[in-house]
């Protein structure tokens, strides 16, 4: 796949919150929306906050096809336009570098009609594969990605592959997009969904671990990730 993202997390005080937003929507979403190659550029917040994780994440969305430029330059440049924001270090510090991920498969349903009165939300499970069963962990994914979408509120279900695995991070990505007016209420049937899934046979255990199960438990900023969007551009139109 030619798809690629960049996850760029950010803190900042609660006093700061509201300036970044606006920086945010005002100068940094439209400064990265130039590079070559951007498809789309999204802030989430996250909701509620998870310690050792940033409060905010700035998403990229990447297409590289064609090979008018490559990953890596496409990643540089992004480098390059944050450092040329003056205000940017006054407001947020970062907390984790730009991580730079490669599609490997999405799965998408369409996108109900009242999505435009609907707050968007998406989920961030990092998990790696256990030893000796790469290709049934791939097999499994393949066929859970289509069972998460079965999920009421849920638009997309998307897997990427870690372009040069970090110390501390999991080599893949799943992100989760959902559309809906009540998050509680969707993330409640998303676990019973999971729990009847179990209750089936289908359990992803012995293909997987996340980051921190080789401690015996995984820390808590490894858990899945809930974050709510605040502002995006895509299409090369801002919807706030």
């Amino acid at each position: 796949m030619t798809d690629h993202i960049i996850l760029h997390e950010f803190g900042c005080a609660d006093s700061q919150r509201a300036a970044f937003n606006a920086l945010a929507r005002d100068t940094l979403l439209p400064a990265v929306m130039k590079g070559n190659g951007v498809t789309g550029v999204f802030l989430f917040e996250t909701d509620p906050r998870v310690s050792g994780r940033g409060d905010h994440l700035l998403l990229t969305r990447l297409n590289l096809a064609g090979g008018a430029v490559d990953a890596e330059t496409a990643l540089a440049a992004y480098t390059a336009r944050l450092k040329g924001l003056a205000d940017l270090p006054d407001l947020a510090f970062e907390v984790w570098a730009p991580i730079l991920l490669q599609g490997v498969a999405r799965r998408s349903n369409p996108l109900p009609d009242n999505a435009a009165e609907l707050e968007r939300w998406i989920v961030l499970v990092e998990t790696d594969p256990n030893p000796g069963v790469a290709d049934d962990y791939n097999d499994w994914y393949s066929d859970h990605l289509s069972d998460a979408l079965k999920t009421p509120d849920y638009l997309s279900a998307s897997r990427y592959r870690m372009a040069d695995p970090q110390p501390g991070r999991s080599e893949y990505l799943c992100i989760y997009e959902i559309c809906t007016d009540d998050i509680l209420r969707t993330r409640r049937i998303r676990r019973d969904f999971k729990n009847k899934e179990l209750a089936e046979g289908n359990d992803h255990r012995p293909y997987m671990r996340h980051p921190g199960d080789e401690f015996g438990n995984m820390p808590g900023f490894w858990q899945p990730v809930l974050l709510r969007q605040k502002v995006a551009v895509e299409n090369n139109e801002l919807v706030d």
